[in-house]
This record gives structure tokens, C-alpha cells and sequence, in this order.
């Protein structure tokens, strides 16, 4: 285990399962048990392969309250049913995300991911409710322990419930279920109370060696105080919320999205290749539809960054340079002998707007490429193992180009004019 990564963002995931397979039915189990417990305390211990051990408590009441402390690293994350909190001591910094504010945002990205009529009726939902609760991700694999709290429509849900579900081996045995999974060649064993409903432990081995575990060291079954969940931030704490940071809604709303795309991809897996080209179109039309949206939500930031970059030194300069330079505006006036005066200096000036505009949208798509479409291409990947080749490509460009093409039409318009603004300003 390398590294532990947070997802500090809370997320409204539409969690429709319908059970059928074995695995499905022990994960009913699962949500069973859970169901009937008012609250709980659980203590987890997380051991890399260094010897660095990471204290986790978890606390939750029911319905919609839950607290996870890092305890080693002094982190809290905090959903009290209307505001989730993260917060690092440390660093005395804090993120805090108003669920109900961002109800409408969430509930836009579920109605356009509905609309892809091969998915099946209830796999993504078009309404959000008005009551949300807490789900707790606890995962491990090689590299990361990937801890957060979610929001989904249905109570109960957390991370152990979907992978049994996922599962194709699972064994009960005794009052625990316990199932395996591969990952880059190690094996990941994870074992599920179903006296409880609890995760019991993930261990992470390589052969005999052991590279990681998380286990549960104690649990008490009864609702924590109201107190728990209260939390007040010190007063010196630097605090960023949706309103003074519209990339925190941006990134709420891109792993919204990503959640939805789970169900659509399992439906591709099995439908893609007898699907009719306009039902594969649906699929670009709803990813285009989110994405506008994504990025219109932190849009008056970017483009004004986007627009000093353009117009500070060394670009603006350079950009200044190419359009006075002599001997390259003399070769393309030889290309161009049917064009003189206004008309060719109208060319000239479009050419070099061009070649600039150009540059700069492969830099800025770069960006874009590697923040958000990248993590959903690989995610294209993993969840269509098995897949025809060409089907399977077929299907990655269908989601990861509506991306970039609703984000290059969003700052085409802002590099032209801030260019042409260079050069004739």
C-alpha cells in the first residue's frame, strides 16, 4: 500500500441494485443487517507494507449521520445530514459542501444520463430525493486506501456491498462471507459480517507476503451521541466551500457523473455491439449534456484565467512577434498573390490567429485530458474487460470525446477574441 487517497467531495450515487445472482443475494443479506442497526461505532486499523499503521473510526446513526476520523492523521469527515465537512489538522484547512445546494446540479447530471434509452428503466435515476444518506467507502488495493464519504438515495450502501455484489466467488463461511478479486497480480481477499453487515477486513497478498491490510479491531453496536456529529471548526481553520470555490461543485458533479457511468458501462458490456448507431448516440448526447454542464459550472473562473494566461508575457509576445514578423508574413502573401491590402491583411492576421488558437487548445485539452478524461477512459477499460477490441474503442471515444468537445467549444470563443485582441489592441 503506497499511499492513502481521500475523495473529499460527497456524491450523490444512484444505487439501484437488483439482486439475482448468489452474490447479490448475500449483499441483500448485507443490506439487511445494516438495516436493522440503529447507529454503530467501528474501529479499523490500516497497516502498509512499511509498518506505518493508520488508526479509523467510523461513526454512524441512522439514518443520514456519519463521521470518519483518521485518527493517525488527524482528518475528519463529517455528512450530519445537510452539510458534509472535511477537515485537516494539519494543515488547518477544511472543505465544507452544502448537500442541499447542490441537489439541482446532481439532479441534472441523473435526468441526462437517464435519457440513454438501452440502459434500463430505474439503473440510473432521474429524480433525487429529498432525503440522502451516507455511504462509507473503504477500499484498499496495491497502491491506495481510498477512504470517503458518499451520498447515495438508498441507506446502506457502502463500498463492501457493492463489490460482494460484484463478486463471482463468494463463500459463506460461518456468520461471514468472505470473496477474492485480483489486481495487478495480487490477490484481495475481503471478509463481511453477516451477523452485522459489517466489513470485517481486506488483506492484500503477493504470494506469502502480505503488502496491506485493514481490519476491523472493535465495533459497538448502538447509536453514537448527537455530540459526534456537531463538529465545530477551530477558528483559525481556512475554510472553502461551492461558493468561493466552484470547482468543488465541478468535482462533486464529475465523480456524480462517473457513479451513473458505472451502470451505463455495464449495460454496454453486454449491448454495445447490437446497438443501433442512434442508440450509441444517445450515449455521446447525455455525456455532452453532463459535461456542459460540469463545465459551466466553474466556467467564469476558467475562462478568466484562461484568458490572463493568453494575454501575459512570454505567450502575448510571442504571439505579438509571429503576427509582425516580416519575412513570414512576405512568404504567405506570395501564397496568397490573390489577396492585396485589407483582404490580405485580414488573411494574416486570421492565420496567425489560427496556428495560436490552435497551440493553445492543444495545451489547455492536454490539461483537460489528464484531470478528468483520462481517470474515465481507464474506467471505460476496466469495467468493459472482455469486450471486443474495436467494440470496445468504439464505446471509450463515445464517452471521452463529448468531454473534450464540450470543453473546447466552451473556451474556443474566449482564446479567439482574447488573440485577436493581442494583436489588433
Amino acid at each position: 500500500m503506497k499511499r492513502v487517497g481521500f475523495v473529499l467531495l460527497l456524491v450523490l450515487v444512484p444505487l439501484a441494485l437488483a439482486w439475482a445472482t448468489v452474490s447479490e443475494d448475500l449483499a441483500r443479506k448485507v443490506v439487511e443487517r445494516l438495516d436493522a442497526l440503529s447507529g454503530f461505532e467501528a474501529r479499523y486499523l490500516a497497516q502498509a507494507t512499511s509498518g506505518r499503521k493508520i488508526e479509523i473510526v467510523v461513526y454512524y446513526a441512522k439514518p443520514d449521520r456519519m463521521r470518519l476520523d483518521l485518527v493517525t492523521l488527524g482528518a475528519v469527515m463529517v455528512f450530519d445530514g445537510k452539510r458534509y465537512t472535511y477537515y485537516d489538522k494539519e494543515r488547518a484547512k477544511a472543505v465544507v459542501m452544502e448537500a442541499n445546494e447542490a441537489l439541482t446540479q446532481l439532479a441534472a447530471i441523473h435526468r441526462a444520463m437517464a435519457t440513454i434509452p438501452w440502459v434500463g428503466a430505474g439503473s440510473v435515476e432521474a429524480r433525487v430525493p429529498n432525503v440522502i444518506y451516507p455511504r462509507l467507502v473503504l477500499e484498499l488495493t496495491p497502491d491506495n486506501l481510498n477512504l470517503s464519504v458518499e451520498m447515495v438515495t438508498r441507506p446502506n450502501r457502502h463500498s463492501w456491498v457493492r463489490a460482494l455484489a460484484d463478486s463471482t466467488n463468494p463463500a459463506q463461511r460461518g456468520d461471514n462471507v468472505e470473496f477474492t478479486r485480483d489486481d495487478q497480480g495480487r490477490r484481495i481477499a475481503t471478509t463481511v459480517s453477516l451477523v452485522n453487515g459489517l466489513l470485517k477486513s481486506i488483506v492484500i497478498t503477493d504470494g506469502e507476503d502480505q503488502l496491506g491490510a485493514v481490519r476491523l479491531q472493535k465495533v459497538e453496536l448502538k447509536k453514537p451521541k448527537d455530540s459526534i456529529f456537531q463538529y465545530a471548526l477551530p477558528a483559525d481553520t481556512q475554510v472553502r466551500s461551492q461558493h468561493d470555490d466552484p470547482t468543488l461543485l465541478q468535482q462533486l458533479l464529475v465523480t456524480t457523473f462517473r457513479s451513473s457511468l458505472d451502470y451505463v458501462l455495464a449495460a454496454a458490456k453486454k449491448k454495445w455491439t447490437g446497438l443501433a448507431e442512434t442508440d450509441k448516440q444517445a450515449l455521446r448526447r447525455a455525456v455532452r449534456q453532463c459535461f456542459d454542464q460540469i463545465f459551466a459550472v466553474s466556467r467564469e473562473t476558467a475562462l478568466k484565467q484562461l484568458q490572463q494566461s493568453i494575454t501575459s508575457e512570454p505567450f502575448a509576445g510571442r504571439v505579438r512577434q509571429a503576427y509582425h514578423n516580416a519575412d513570414a508574413r512576405r512568404r504567405f502573401a506570395t501564397d496568397h498573390r490573390d489577396l492585396a491590402g485589407a483582404a490580405l491583411d485580414q488573411a494574416w492576421r486570421e492565420q496567425v490567429v489560427a496556428e495560436s488558437e490552435s497551440a493553445i487548445l492543444l495545451e489547455v485539452l492536454q490539461t483537460i485530458d489528464q484531470e478528468i478524461a483520462a481517470p474515465i477512459r481507464q474506467q471505460v477499460l476496466d469495467r468493459t474487460a472482455g469486450m471486443d477490441a474495436d467494440a470496445r474503442k468504439q464505446l471509450s471515444l463515445s464517452v471521452v470525446e463529448p468531454i473534450l468537445q464540450a470543453f473546447r467549444e466552451m473556451v474556443g470563443p474566449t482564446i479567439r477574441q482574447s488573440l485577436l485582441s493581442l494583436i489588433t489592441g
